[in-house]
């Protein structure tokens, strides 16, 4: 870029270990304060005016023998603008009745402070909002989604240019909470050992375990 320092370290190897020697070659074209330093390869160069310029590396070994790299490089008036980039990752699955939230983040390589844009679905359903400042997205989602796979599409924007994030999140079906069978009433003598066996069911089917509490532990169960 036009007025910044611009560098560019060379390597090279000799076949047969002779020291090199590192020249600017004839057919440079960039103008201004550009060197590079001869023992070590390292080009530094602060262009003055914006265009395409040519730079030309030579490298020469004790006996004269070398070599040279010739590239382009462009000098820009400003630094071109990179799209934000998004770095936030959302849960893929979301609990029927429960709030799902996402916060979509993003970070601009200039250091603008990207927009959000909820692209799908483009009209909110009841229960979703979404705030195209913060990227914050809610949704409470019904018992008649469970199953569906509902897709999303955010976009991030510096106010040039965009960067997009797609997934989509499956509704699962709300987790209810498991129930002990009755236990009767039970009688028994001071000093003797009580049994209970302790059955349970859960409406979704997972793996369930048992505790007691601090009150009964401190009974002696």
């Amino acid at each position: 870029m036009k007025d910044k320092p611009y560098t560019y370290a060379i390597h090279a190897t000799d076949p047969d270990g002779q020291s090199l020697h590192y020249a600017l070659g004839s057919s440079t074209t960039a103008t201004g304060n550009i060197t590079v330093n001869p023992t070590y390869g390292f080009l530094t160069w602060t262009p003055g005016t914006v265009g395409t310029y040519r730079i030309q590396i030579n490298v020469i070994d004790e006996l004269g023998l070398g070599v040279a790299q010739v590239f382009d490089v462009e000098v820009l008036a400003t630094a071109p603008n990179d799209p934000p980039r998004i770095t936030s990752a959302p849960s893929f699955s979301a609990e029927a009745g429960v709030e799902y939230v996402y916060d979509v983040n993003a970070v601009d390589p200039e250091g603008l402070t990207p927009t959000y844009q909820l692209l799908t679905p483009a009209t909110l359903p009841s229960g979703m909002t979404f705030n195209t400042e913060t990227g914050v997205l809610t949704w409470i989602s019904s018992s008649e989604d469970v199953g569906d796979l509902v897709p999303f599409v955010f976009q991030a924007s510096d106010g040039t240019l965009t960067a997009r994030q797609s997934f989509t999140v499956r509704v699962q079906p709300a987790n209810t909470a498991p129930e002990i069978e009755a236990i009767a009433d039970r009688s028994i003598t001071a000093g003797a050992t009580l049994r209970l066996d302790v059955d349970a069911v859960d409406g979704e089917g997972d793996p369930l375990t048992f505790t007691l509490d601090q009150a009964s532990r401190d009974r002696g169960l």
